[in-house]
């Protein structure tokens, strides 16, 4: 009975400096944290519009194209009728400009005939927004009765340039208000001590704790 009440005061005494020192870490720890609120950084996608100038290609419109044969008058007789013709073949292709801008448009007809061969011939005009233009195109041909094989048209539209605002994305970098003691900051925190000199001071804490154990054990 003598020998184990003074065991259960040494229990007793090691737990209350056990709880003692536990709760001195506790509040020593959050009194060396600081909960001033840091600037955490973050990135994110910002939006913003520049003005580009880009290359449209025009539209148009084919009115008609149409083709018949035709004569020029060299000579004529006493009584006015003409009695020397030269003849040839006219193309007449009407475009409109159908872009909201003025552009080049080039006209170019194909003609061929059985005698001559095939052979081509283009015009081009700059047009204003809405402006229709006659392309009149001549070939010569050998008489009245000279046929051809092919008579055709194609069109070759210019450009212009516009301009257009596009919208497009950056990365930028913000930074927002953050509480260290009631949320996670991201690992960034501040601290009114360094680090290496509160493990230092608990260490030497539980060193005084364990040598006034062992002097009350003696």
């Amino acid at each position: 009975m003598n020998n184990y009440q003074p065991q259960i005061k040494t229990i007793d005494i090691k737990n209350y400096l056990l709880i003692i020192v536990a709760s001195f870490g506790f509040f020593f720890i959050q009194s060396c944290q600081n909960c001033d609120p840091i600037d955490v950084p973050y990135t994110e996608q910002e939006p913003y519009e520049v003005t580009e100038t880009q290359s449209v290609t025009a539209e148009y419109n084919v009115i008609k194209s149409q083709s018949w044969k035709k004569y020029n008058c060299l000579k004529e007789n006493f009584w006015g009728t003409c009695v020397e013709k030269e003849w040839y073949v006219e193309s007449i292709t009407t475009l409109q400009n159908a872009s909201e801008k003025s552009a080049k448009f080039t006209v170019k007809i194909s003609f061929e005939t059985y005698k001559d061969g095939a052979t081509s011939k283009e015009l081009t005009y700059y047009l204003s927004s809405g402006e229709t233009k006659e392309y009149v195109i001549k070939f010569d041909i050998a008489s009245e009765y000279a046929e051809y094989k092919n008579l055709s048209y194609s069109v070759t539209a210019g450009d212009y340039e516009i301009e257009k605002t596009v919208t497009k994305y950056k990365t930028v970098t913000k930074y927002r208000k953050c509480n260290p003691c009631e949320e996670d900051c991201g690992g960034h925190h501040k601290s009114s001590m360094p680090s290496w000199l509160i493990i230092v001071i608990i260490l030497g804490v539980v060193g005084i704790v364990a040598i006034i154990i062992k002097k009350i054990r003696a």
